[in-house]
């Protein structure tokens, strides 16, 4: 299989061309470059023609990325069918010009989450059912040959093993998500420091933002305990109250009510909430309450383990907690039956503002009770 490249300036021709087998024609041979390297060009080609014909859950990992190379990786892609963006995203990338900011809203109008790992400095596109593209080459137009004036890269391509897809979890189990609010920090940090002169080789994020931008431990196990045990309750003067003394504890606080700004602050830093955005983070997609319950349960160390029933009474309760706080960055409705979750840029759509305008729950004895894990002794699996 061939792969063309323009003559000069941007390509002007993409997707395979003159293919050497009716096995190929036919999309049945997975993996054309395994064995063999191929350049920048040829990469790019191979990719724009496989995310084309992929449903969703594609995953490109470049530590440099220039929103128009990222418009062209997508352009024969529909939107809005998921799937995830990883980049570096040093203030000194972004100063010298290595990626910019507009990126982010290619990515989010696509419909793919982008996620920042300030360590990474790897190229890794995976198309599933197609094949992982590794090499030299950034998702910039001198690293893919988008410009007559390329850099010389070397690609290869690998299979989407088990093994291989693990490492990619890997890198974006590291990764912090990009949200509007982030976005707006980064973009004040960029604009601040591009003012300075002498400073692009040597910036370095502000204290405050680079904290935000240092990802927290992956959570893959829970207790009990570390889980809220009751919903909140929105007071007529617009606060939380909050009578369980468990919960308290757990979100820090020392009074029964608090702001819904400081809850929200709180909330994001239980390890139950970071074990919630996590596993939405590692699905793409929205997940529905089911398959979160039967996650929660297999992620209690609990000896005896709860009942599935009590696990579903946990997750009511930190689902109410979400619905009561869109701001915390996790979104929670009902579009049929079941309630979907997902975070805010799942597909780019939420503003803001419209994620604080979804109705909030005013009580929290409408659907649960106070869930302890001392009343009783138990067994998992049942219930």
């Amino acid at each position: 299989m061939r792969y063309a490249r323009g003559e000069q300036g941007d390509r002007s021709t993409t997707g395979p061309q003159n293919a050497g087998s009716a096995d190929e024609a036919a999309g049945t041979v997975p993996h054309p470059f395994t064995g063999r390297l191929i350049d920048g060009a040829a990469a790019a080609d191979w990719l724009v023609a496989a995310i084309a014909g992929l449903g969703c859950n594609v995953a490109l990992c470049s530590a440099y990325l220039r929103a128009q190379a990222l418009e062209t990786l997508l352009a024969g892609r529909a939107a809005g069918l998921g799937g995830r963006v990883l980049v570096r995203w040093q203030l000194a990338d972004l100063l010298a010009g290595a990626s910019d900011l507009q990126a982010f809203q290619v990515a989010k109008a696509a419909g793919l989450q982008l996620l920042i790992r300030l360590d990474f400095h790897g190229k890794v596109f995976c198309v599933p059912g197609r094949g992982i593209l590794v090499g030299s080459a950034n998702a910039t137009l001198s690293g893919l040959g988008l410009r007559s004036q390329s850099n010389e890269e070397v690609c290869t391509l690998v299979p989407a093993a088990p093994e291989n897809l693990a490492h990619i979890e890997h890198l974006f189990a590291g990764a912090v998500l990009m949200d509007e609010q982030l976005f707006a920090e980064i973009s004040e940090a960029v604009q601040a420091a591009s003012r300075l002169e002498g400073s692009a080789g040597s910036a370095d994020w502000p204290a405050s933002l680079l904290s935000k931008l240092q990802a927290s431990p992956a959570v893959h196990h829970l207790l009990a305990s570390e889980c809220l045990w009751s919903a909140p309750q929105l007071t007529s003067g617009g606060s939380i109250k909050l009578l369980d003394v468990h919960d308290r504890q757990l979100l820090g606080l020392s009074q029964s009510t608090v702001t819904l700004g400081d809850a929200t602050h709180r909330l994001q830093q239980t390890k139950i909430f970071r074990w919630l955005r996590q596993f939405l983070q590692r699905a793409g997609v929205p997940q529905f309450f089911g398959a979160l319950s039967g996650a929660l349960h297999d992620s209690l160390l609990d000896d005896p383990t709860p009942y599935r029933h009590e696990v579903k009474v946990m997750l009511q309760h930190l689902l109410a907690w979400c619905e009561l706080l869109p701001a915390a960055g996790v979104i929670v409705d009902r579009p049929q039956y079941s309630q979907r979750v997902r975070l805010h840029d799942t597909f780019g759509s939420m503003t803001e503002r419209e994620a604080l305008a979804i109705p909030q729950p005013r009580t929290s004895n409408s659907r649960s009770g106070r869930f302890d894990p001392r009343s009783r002794g138990r067994r998992g699996g049942q219930g």
